[in-house]
């Protein structure tokens, strides 16, 4: 026999099991930017998804997929249940991919995979197009030198970068000189009238090129600059009178 003396007090809890996060989720993007009919697929109804990961407003997911999502990140785990506390989760990406186009400027557009993108490039004053640079896609090689290319949307991000040169125009000056036979666009340029012939002095400055205006610095200056136009141009030093009034005030 034995005599308990001593009162001896245990405790123990009982820990649920963790389920592993579920595996082959897929995020499926809306149709159009915008839009709200992107879905995941491979989900079950013991699953629950959420926008956040401490699952503060968690929804039930359906059985095959869960439809009904707008672009964003969720978050999917397996519910708790009376004998499992809930699973660890996982992120699925629903969202479109986007198209950065770096030309004249640079635009971002949204596509989903498996669509076709047609993108036409902005040539900049002044510049000639030479051919698409790509990441993310493939553009067959007699394609890289059209200026509208179409492609079928990848399931990643894909960027375009045009590659431009400058044009070189042409300058004929007459009745002086230029700094320069030719120029690019918006590059400056310095002009010198001749000499002045005998009884005669510089008046102006002109353009003789139809359609083409230009700035001169200072138009009545023997010697002066302007900036290039986008455009061959032919330039003329005129003279009058030493007793006749300038032409230009």
């Amino acid at each position: 026999n034995y005599n308990i003396t001593n009162t001896v007090t245990a405790y123990f809890s009982i820990v649920k099991p963790v389920r592993n996060a579920p595996e082959g989720l897929k995020g499926v993007a809306p149709t159009t930017d915008g839009g709200s009919d992107g879905k995941i697929t491979g989900t079950t109804t013991d699953m629950e998804y959420s926008i956040d990961t401490e699952f503060t407003s968690p929804k039930p997911c359906g059985d095959g997929e869960t439809a009904g999502l707008a672009e964003g990140t969720y978050y999917v785990r397996y519910k708790a249940t009376p004998t499992t506390a809930a699973s660890n989760y996982v992120a699925v990406h629903v969202r479109l991919n986007t198209v950065t186009v770096v030309d004249a400027n640079t635009n971002v557009t949204k596509h989903k995979s498996g669509t076709s993108v047609t993108v036409t490039v902005t040539i900049p004053t002044g510049k000639s197009f030479i051919k698409w640079v790509y990441e993310g896609v493939t553009i067959p090689t007699e394609d890289v030198t059209k200026q509208e290319i179409t492609f079928t949307m990848p399931e990643k991000d894909v960027k375009l970068t045009v590659l431009f040169e400058d044009i070189i125009y042409n300058i004929t000056v007459t009745n002086g000189t230029s700094s320069a036979p030719t120029a690019k666009y918006q590059e400056e340029v310095t002009i010198t009238a001749n000499p002045a012939p005998e009884g005669k002095v510089f008046d102006k400055w002109t353009c003789e090129t139809a359609g083409v205006t230009i700035e001169f610095e200072n138009a009545t200056s023997s010697t002066t600059t302007f900036e290039m136009p986008a455009s061959n141009i032919k330039i003329q030093a005129h003279y009058r009178d030493i007793e006749a009034a300038p032409s230009i005030e």
